[in-house]
C-alpha cells in the first residue's frame, strides 16, 4: 500500500492555486518584515528585552537583547522548511487513504495547509519582533488578550478546515 501511495504522489505535478500564491506572498512579506524590523530596531534595543508574554499580553519574562536574534533565525528556518516540505508529498501523513482518484486533491489540500503555516509563521514572528521591540522601547506596555485568542484561532482553525476538507475529498 505504501508503495502504491508513493507512486500516485510522486507523479503529481500540480500548479499552485491562487490561494497558495497568496500564502507564498504573505510568507515572503512576513519574512521580509521580520528581517527588516529586527535590523531596524536592533540598534535601539536595551540590554534586557521582553522574552515572553502571558495570555493577557503582559510581559512575564525577560532576556538579553541578543535573544531577539533567535526570532528571525528560527522564523526564516521554519518558513524555508515548510516550503521544502511542499515539494515532497509522498512523505506527508494524510488523514485518509490515498488512491489514484483522490491523490491530486489530497496533495493540493495538504500543500495549501503547509503554505498557510509558512505564511502564519512569518507573520507571527514579524508581529512578535514588532511587539517585543515596542515594549522594550517603552512605546507600549504589552499586547491584549485578543492577541492570544487570534493567534490560537489562526493556528487551530485552518487545521480543522483541512481535516474536514480532506475527509470530504476521500
Amino acid at each position: 500500500m505504501k508503495q502504491e501511495r508513493a507512486e500516485y504522489l510522486a507523479e503529481l505535478d500540480i500548479p499552485l492555486s491562487p490561494l497558495e500564491m497568496l500564502f507564498d506572498a504573505l510568507a515572503i512579506a512576513g519574512t521580509l518584515a521580520l528581517i527588516i524590523m529586527t535590523v531596524y530596531y536592533w540598534p535601539y534595543m536595551p540590554e534586557i528585552v521582553p522574552s515572553h508574554f502571558d495570555a493577557s499580553g503582559q510581559v512575564n519574562g525577560w532576556s538579553s537583547r541578543s535573544s531577539m536574534l533567535a526570532l528571525p533565525i528560527i522564523g526564516v528556518f521554519m518558513v524555508v522548511l515548510m516550503e521544502v516540505l511542499c515539494r515532497f508529498p509522498k512523505i506527508y501523513n494524510y488523514p485518509v487513504k490515498i488512491t489514484p482518484d483522490n491523490a491530486a486533491r489530497q496533495f493540493l489540500l495538504a500543500r495549501t495547509l503547509l503554505k498557510y503555516i509558512a505564511a502564519m509563521i512569518a507573520c507571527l514572528f514579524a508581529y512578535i519582533v514588532w511587539m517585543t521591540s515596542r515594549v522594550a522601547l517603552g512605546q507600549i506596555s504589552g499586547g491584549t488578550p485578543y492577541d492570544f485568542i487570534i493567534i490560537i484561532a489562526a493556528s487551530i482553525a485552518p487545521t480543522i478546515v483541512y481535516f474536514i476538507a480532506a475527509a470530504r475529498a476521500r
